[in-house]
């Protein structure tokens, strides 16, 4: 680092680290950072340096050497007053990449070509690009895309609107889902998109509440100080985005897409050419991903007092598991939204005081303890009556949220001016129980699109996916007492009356299903359905696909019991069973494996 980086700097950088990691991980990144500098020859900070380049353009390239060819041409044809380099990181390519390479070396002026003997990934050549580039800002470019012209001071700009941004989007045609899409540039011609890049020059940004896909970004030389590198544990492109932008978040930056800024983007080029299916890869990713996120530290930022009906209320049910409540009141600690409430609701269970003053330095906490179990739906209700909130969320002790989770609902529902709930997408997790410690296998579930006549029909998302309008429960009441099960799903369809729900098409929390065994499986699973048949009677409807499709869900359920009925028998008698493999034939059965 040069002399013009005053002491402020240094203690503002350590505070950071000790916020979200602690003493320990202080010495973890002062050996890296010395270390890095004498193996890799991280650039040292030339703020003051009239040479320096103002951006660092990262490609990193595996073969498909004509989208290589298409996407540097565009670049420098569409150069603008920013003074940038380019480097391009060969993972070993094995067809013409190389000599086009070579050859873009010689003709163009500041132009850097690595060759890797050997593929590191997306993540290892965008990390040998940090190690080398000597931009103040970096950008992530993909080789199959086309770029527009200001493109990068479009980019570069949106860093001047909040001195937190630290991590910037364009808008494109195609990254699978999310808000960088432009519904308008969808199925756009390539040949048109320099024209359309003129028409939307003057749109300004927004702000993305959790993350952004990496075809294209731009981020300050400060979120790599301070993050490091990227985790190149993810094989085949997949989730090291989503891990890089969560470290982000929980470091204090924002995330911003530069809606006047268009990129265009073929889409996954890299697998296709290679003929590399990167489904087979999504579910080791996931198992990575997630559970890291889990474990991110907890961020020292201040609870917000709460007025009468002002922004979030989370009610959260506990019984006799405070180790799993620890990890739940941990990830409503990690939340990005800050301005909420937590109404624990102890029924019936040891005291739990203890974890409380702990979290309370990180939140407000509402506890009540019940000396007596009221039951599952009168603790929700209890909660529920002493929320002040204006919106409401849930949570059980042994579910996880994800930081970004709060945030990214609260953005979409008050967004929605006639929409009284919003839900998001779920991972689900198998646990084995009595364990504090849990060996799980986790599951992305197929995100539900909001459809009134299947709500009637089936649970779709939990009760802890949602957040709802707190005079939500003035209009239809409150959670069902008789009811001991699926409590949450026939407030659904009362709640369907009055109001449609927003689907919010993004993972933000992690569902744990606990297998105590076949027997308990089979009370819970009979339970389940006893639970159907009265919603099924109480909300009764003269609608004969309806009817049929309820018929069905019924005898899928009773057959499952069945099943499980026979596996208990043919296993209970062998010695040699493991609870292994009976944990993995039961979530063979109930579809969750």
């Amino acid at each position: 680092m040069s002399n013009s980086r005053d002491l402020g700097y240094y203690i503002k950088r350590t505070m950071l680290i000790l916020k979200d990691e602690g003493f320990i991980s202080i010495f973890k990144h002062a050996k890296r950072k010395v270390v890095n500098q004498i193996l890799y020859k991280i650039p040292q900070d030339t703020s003051n340096d009239p040479n320096i380049y103002d951006v660092s353009v990262i490609i990193p390239v595996y073969n498909a050497a004509s989208f290589t060819k298409a996407c540097i041409e565009k670049l420098y044809a569409s150069a603008n007053a920013a003074h940038y380099e380019v480097l391009v990181i060969d993972n070993g390519s094995t067809d013409e990449t190389e000599e086009l390479l070579k050859e873009e070396k010689q003709k163009r002026p500041d132009f850097s070509y690595f060759r890797m003997a050997e593929n590191l990934g997306f993540s290892g050549g965008v990390n040998f690009g940090f190690l080398n580039a000597k931009g103040r800002y970096i950008i992530i470019l993909n080789n199959d895309t086309l770029v527009t012209p200001g493109w990068i001071d479009q980019l570069i700009g949106a860093f001047k609107k909040d001195e937190l941004i630290g991590i910037v989007s364009p808008i494109t045609n195609f990254v699978g889902e999310g808000p960088q899409v432009d519904k308008h540039a969808v199925g756009i011609d390539k040949s048109r998109i320099d024209e359309y890049a003129a028409l939307i020059k003057d749109r300004g940004i927004t702000f993305e509440s959790h993350r952004l896909v990496f075809f294209c970004v731009a981020l300050r030389r400060e979120v790599i100080d301070q993050l490091g590198l990227m985790d190149t544990g993810y094989v085949k492109g997949n989730f090291e985005d989503d891990d890089y932008c969560a470290r982000a978040i929980m470091a204090g930056f924002k995330l911003a897409i530069a809606n006047s800024a268009f990129v265009y983007h073929y889409g996954s080029m890299t697998f296709k050419e290679n003929k590399i299916f990167h489904d087979d890869f999504m579910d080791r990713n996931r198992k990575r991903f997630y559970p890291k996120v889990q474990n991110l530290s907890l961020t020292l930022k201040p609870a917000r007092q709460l007025s009468d009906k002002s922004n979030v209320s989370i009610v959260l049910r506990t019984l006799n598991r405070p180790f799993l409540l620890k990890k739940a009141l941990t990830s409503l600690a990690n939340q990005t939204f800050r301005d909420f409430e937590v109404v624990l609701v102890n029924d019936g269970g040891e005291d739990v005081s203890d974890l409380v003053s702990f979290y309370q330095k990180y939140f407000q906490i509402q506890y009540i303890h019940h000396e007596q179990s009221k039951g599952r739906t009168p603790a929700l209700n209890v909660g529920v009556t002493h929320s002040k909130g204006r919106w409401v969320g849930f949570l059980d002790d042994d579910d996880i949220l994800f930081p970004w989770h709060l945030e990214l609902l609260h953005q979409y529902l008050t967004s929605q001016k006639d929409c009284r709930l919003a839900y998001t997408n779920y991972n689900r997790s198998i646990f084995r129980t009595n364990q504090d410690e849990y060996a799980f296998v986790i599951q992305g579930v197929e995100p539900w699109s909001y459809d009134k006549k299947d709500l009637w029909v089936s649970n779709h998302t939990p009760i802890h996916t949602w957040l709802l309008a707190q005079d939500s429960f003035e209009k239809v009441g409150l959670f069902d007492e008789t009811m001991q099960m699926l409590e949450d799903f026939e407030f659904l369809i009362r709640l369907s009356n009055i109001t449609d729900f927003l689907h919010v098409d993004r993972v933000s929390c992690d569902y744990r299903f606990y297998l105590d065994g076949l027997n308990s499986t089979v009370n819970q699973r009979t339970k389940t359905l006893e639970a159907l048949r009265f919603i099924y009677a109480k909300h009764q409807i003269d609608d004969p696909e309806i009817n049929k499709k309820r018929e069905s869900e019924l005898e899928g359920l009773q057959l499952q019991i069945k099943t499980i009925e026979k596996i208990n028998e043919e296993y209970a008698q062998n010695p040699e069973n493991s609870d292994e493999y009976q944990r993995k034939m039961l979530s063979r059965i109930l579809g969750i494996s």
